[in-house]
C-alpha cells in the first residue's frame, strides 16, 4: 500500500504544471506580505508619519512602552498621564473604552433582549433594512454567558504580528492555496477517463480498492503537505517583519474585533484560524476528488470545483440572512476563517444553538466524509 501511494504522490507532485502553482501561489502570499508591510504607517506626533518597516519599529516601541493588563489602576494612571496628541496612547485608549463601555452595553443590551443592537454597529456596515437574525433566548443566554467572560480586564499589547498572521494566512489559503488544490486534484480520477487507463486500473488485482485508497490518501496528504508549507512561510515571513510580541493580547482591543465574544488572545485566534483553514482546504479536496471522479475530463473537474469553491464569496447578506449564513458552511467562507470572530452567530439545528465554526467544522466532516465513500465507490462502479 505503502508503494502505491508513494507512486500516485509522485504523479502529483513531479508534474510541471504542479511545480509552477506553487511557485506562483508562493510568489503571491510572500509579494502581498511585503507590499502590506510597505504600507504600514505609524505617527510620531499629528503631522509627521513614518511608513514601512520604520513604522512597524515604531509602532512595536509605542505600543510596547503601555503593554500590560487593563485593571482600575493601570486604567486611572493611563487616563493621568495620556495626551490625546501623544501616538503612545492612541492604541490603548479606544481598548479601554471597549472594555469599560462597549462590552457593558452589549450585556445589557442582551439583558434587555436587543441581540440586534449587535449588528448595529458591526463594521461592515448593514443598511437598516438588512436582513437580521431572530435570536432565540437560548442565543442570547449563550451569548451573554460569552460576554460575561470577556468582561476583562483585557490585555494590551503591540499585537500587529499575530493579527497580520491570521488575517494573512486565512485569505491566502481561501483564494490561493486552495486554487493549488483544485487545479492539482482535478486530474485523480478523471485523467484516468480522459487517456483510457481506467479501463486497466479497474482490471487489475488492486485496482477496484487498492489503487483507489490510494488515489484518495496521496491526494489528502499533498493536501496537508501544502497546507504546511504555507503555515511556515507565513509564520517565518511574518515573524522576521512584525515580530511576535503581543500573542497574549485580547482580540477585542483590535478594531474588527471589539465586540467580539470570543475569549481570545491574538495567539488562541490564529491557531482557531489555522485549524479551520485546514478543514475548509480539505473540504474542497473531497469536493475536487469527487467531481474528478464524476467528469470525463480535468479540465471539467477544474471548471465545476472552481464553481464550488468561489461562487459561494459572493456576498447575499441584504437579500436574506438565512441564505447568507449557509453560505458561510462552504469552503472558502470557512478557510477565510478569521471573519466570523467579529461577532457571534447561531445555526438552529434540532432544537440547539450551534456556534458558527463548530457547526463549520461539523459540516465539513459530515459532507468530506460522504463525497469521500460516494468518490471511492463512483470510481470503482465505473463501467468502461
Amino acid at each position: 500500500m505503502k508503494g502505491l501511494i508513494s507512486f500516485e504522490l509522485k504523479k502529483i507532485i513531479r508534474k510541471r504544471s504542479t511545480v509552477l502553482i506553487i511557485i506562483a501561489a508562493l510568489f503571491i502570499c510572500l509579494s502581498s506580505i511585503f507590499l502590506g508591510a510597505m504600507t504600514e504607517t505609524s505617527y510620531i506626533n499629528e503631522t509627521e508619519k513614518l511608513r514601512g518597516f520604520q513604522a512597524i519599529e515604531n509602532e512595536k516601541n509605542l505600543q510596547g512602552q503601555v503593554r500590560g493588563y487593563l485593571t482600575e489602576d493601570y486604567i486611572k494612571q493611563i487616563n493621568i498621564e495620556a495626551n490625546q496628541n501623544n501616538p503612545k496612547y492612541w492604541g490603548v485608549l479606544p481598548a479601554i473604552g471597549v472594555q469599560e463601555v462597549r462590552i457593558p452595553n452589549i450585556i445589557s443590551d442582551l439583558n434587555s433582549g436587543n441581540l440586534n443592537g449587535i449588528y448595529d454597529h458591526i463594521l461592515k456596515g448593514p443598511s437598516t433594512d438588512q436582513p437580521r437574525p431572530v435570536g432565540t433566548n437560548n442565543e442570547v443566554k449563550q451569548l451573554t454567558n460569552m460576554y460575561e467572560k470577556v468582561r476583562g480586564p483585557f490585555y494590551f499589547d503591540y499585537y500587529d504580528g499575530w493579527e497580520r498572521i491570521s488575517t494573512s494566512f486565512s485569505i491566502s489559503i481561501a483564494l490561493v492555496v486552495s486554487a493549488i488544490i483544485v487545479i492539482c486534484l482535478s486530474p485523480i480520477f478523471s485523467e484516468e477517463y480522459s487517456q483510457k487507463t481506467d479501463a486497466i486500473i479497474l482490471t487489475t488485482k488492486y485496482g477496484k480498492n487498492k489503487v483507489i485508497m490510494a488515489k484518495l490518501m496521496s491526494s489528502f496528504m499533498f493536501t496537508i503537505a501544502i497546507y504546511i508549507l504555507f503555515v511556515t512561510v507565513n509564520l517565518i515571513f511574518h515573524a522576521v517583519i512584525y515580530g511576535l510580541d503581543g500573542g497574549n493580547a485580547n482580540i477585542q482591543i483590535h478594531g474588527w474585533y471589539y465586540q467580539s465574544p470570543y475569549h481570545f488572545t491574538f495567539l488562541k485566534l490564529t491557531l482557531f484560524s489555522m485549524g479551520l483553514s485546514l478543514i475548509g482546504l480539505l473540504f474542497i479536496a473531497a469536493i475536487t476528488l469527487f467531481i474528478s471522479s464524476k467528469a470525463k475530463s480535468p479540465f471539467i473537474t477544474v471548471i465545476l470545483s472552481a464553481a464550488a469553491l468561489y461562487i459561494p464569496k459572493v456576498d447575499v447578506s441584504e437579500i436574506s440572512h438565512t441564505a447568507d449564513i449557509v453560505l458561510n458552511l462552504f469552503p472558502i467562507n470557512i478557510m477565510n476563517a478569521t471573519e466570523h470572530f467579529e461577532i457571534g452567530v447561531f445555526y438552529n439545528l434540532f432544537g440547539f444553538s450551534i456556534l458558527q465554526p463548530i457547526m463549520m467544522i461539523f459540516t465539513a466532516a459530515i459532507i468530506s466524509t460522504l463525497l469521500i465513500v460516494f468518490t471511492y465507490k463512483t470510481f470503482k462502479n465505473h463501467q468502461v
